[in-house]
This record gives structure tokens, C-alpha cells and sequence, in this order.
């Protein structure tokens, strides 16, 4: 989102009080999955957002409300592919192909760090 239009999300008074009102004693309501989203659109973000995310959830296995949490065995450098390209589908950046979508993952287990610590350099070639 531009500078702009999160100054208009900080800011943000009547909203965020509607919100609140309607979530009082709903344990579904999650600000940054509905509220967000909401305000967005109601803004008119359009041409203002890139309307989509740079973290990777799987969301393919979830587990209740949360995503699936990857363990070490899961630590593959095909995992590392498949979360730095995302499908390959919405990867633009500035109107061109961008080959990665995710900057960030999450709902590792702890046992991932070493897995992933060994694997990072090589499949992000630094190191």
C-alpha cells in the first residue's frame, strides 16, 4: 500500500470502532484478516495496493483455525522453491514478472531453525 493510503489506516476512527462493536465476543474476528481487508475496499485501494501478500501460510493443510505448522522433515529445498514462488502466478512488481512473491513465511516449528539455517544459503544462493 502506498504512504498515503496507510496514513488513512492509522487514522482510521469509525471503522475500527464498527469493527470492534461487532466482534465483541466473536473469537473469528481477526483484524489483519477481516478488518484490513474491509477498510481497504471501503478506501477504494484499487490502483493503491498491490493486493497481495508477501507472507507464505500454508493454508492448503490447515490446522483449525491456524495454518499448518511445517516441521524439520518438511525443510526441503523444494519447500524453499514453492514458498519463494508462490505459484508463479502473482508475481509483479512494478507491472513486470517478479520470479519471487514471499519475503516471508511462517508456522515453522522450532525444530526447523537447523534445517532451514543450513538450507538458506544455498537455495537463496548467498553464503
Amino acid at each position: 500500500m502506498d504512504r498515503a493510503l496507510a496514513l488513512e489506516v492509522v487514522a482510521d476512527e469509525p471503522y475500527i470502532q464498527m469493527f470492534r462493536g461487532f466482534c465483541v465476543g466473536r473469537w473469528r474476528c481477526l483484524t489483519d484478516g477481516h478488518y484490513l481487508p474491509t477498510l481497504l475496499s471501503l478506501l477504494g485501494w484499487g490502483p493503491r495496493n498491490a493486493n497481495r501478500t508477501l507472507t507464505y501460510a500454508d493454508w492448503k493443510r490447515p490446522q483449525g483455525m491456524h495454518p499448518h505448522t511445517h516441521e524439520a522433515a518438511e525443510v526441503t529445498e523444494d519447500l524453499f522453491r514453492r514458498i519463494r514462488e508462490d505459484g508463479g502466478n502473482r508475481c509483479f512488481y512494478n507491472g513486470a514478472r517478479n520470479g519471487i512473491c514471499i519475503l516471508f513465511a511462517r508456522k515453522f516449528a522450532p525444530d526447523t531453525l537447523e534445517p532451514l539455517l543450513r538450507l538458506a544459503p544455498k537455495v537463496m544462493g548467498f553464503g
